[in-house]
């Protein structure tokens, strides 16, 4: 699981400590704690990964030297599940080169087990999770504008394919407003000779009927108002609905959206 899929369901700031120095374990987690994280901690690489495992949305402070296996081993691990974890390394000893290999394999930060430590930590966590945070930004924009275009594209391709034949225009139209409103079926409706017709139809239900008396219809009532604005209507069974148009209980119909 990548960040970026974890911190689309996720925006608490958790840390998962792993240290086995409980003493110093404590001290770390209650000054995360008092900064308003929510802490757990872990004494080795084994409690580690089933911690990970358990919430991927953990931020990962975690102590290079373990009893069971180093850091890098833990961040290399989760890696081969498929778990892409954010972490901050902690180290006894400052090691440029260990310090670089960290830094490869996606560490946050790395950071010397110093007399500053403590109080240096909270300012590092806040740091982390804001990158966190605009990464997650930048990829719901990316995501946005992707599906933006995809939707400029199927619209473009429908009013090219437009000619003269205006059944077929009506039902390439329905079918686009079908499709980018991520509907089960669409229709064009209107009311001739006092009868509601469906002159476009998209994915109609088995045994549609396209001709009906229009009382009682909801897309009747959306024709009448002539509103600039559409309609939506939601759990149409809970509404009256539910007793005046046939299609309702008929096709298990559960949300309208109609325009004018």
């Amino acid at each position: 699981m990548s960040k970026r899929a974890r911190k689309e369901s996720d925006s608490a700031r958790r840390v998962l400590v792993v240290e086995d120095d409980e003493g110093l374990r404590t001290l770390i987690e209650r000054a995360l704690a008092k900064a308003g994280f929510e802490v757990s901690g872990a004494a080795n690489g084994a409690a580690a990964i089933d911690g990970i495992e358990a919430d991927p949305a953990q931020v990962l402070l975690l102590d290079q030297k373990l009893p069971d296996m180093s850091g890098r081993e833990i961040v290399i691990a989760l890696a081969g599940r498929g778990i892409q974890a954010s972490f901050v390394m902690m180290t006894g000893q400052g090691d440029e080169r260990l310090a670089v290999d960290m830094m490869k394999l996606g560490a946050a930060d790395y950071l010397l087990k110093d007399m500053d430590l403590i109080d240096r930590l909270p300012g590092v966590m806040d740091r982390v999770f804001r990158a966190i945070e605009t990464e997650h930004n930048l990829f719901a924009a990316e995501v946005a504008l992707r599906k933006s275009e995809e939707r400029l594209a199927e619209i473009n391709t429908c009013l090219s394919s437009l000619g003269s034949d205006f059944e077929a225009n009506v039902d390439r139209l329905t079918a686009l407003c079908g499709r980018l409103l991520g509907a089960t079926c669409a229709f064009y409706n209107r009311i001739e000779g006092g009868t509601l017709c469906s002159l476009g139809q998209w994915n109609p239900p088995v045994g549609y009927n396209p001709k009906d008396a229009p009382e009682g219809h909801v897309c009747f009532d959306v024709i009448r108002r002539g509103a600039q604005e559409p309609l939506v209507v939601r759990n149409l069974p809970g509404t009256d609905y539910a007793a005046s148009d046939p299609n309702v209980r008929r096709y298990g119909l559960q949300t309208y959206v109609g325009h004018p």
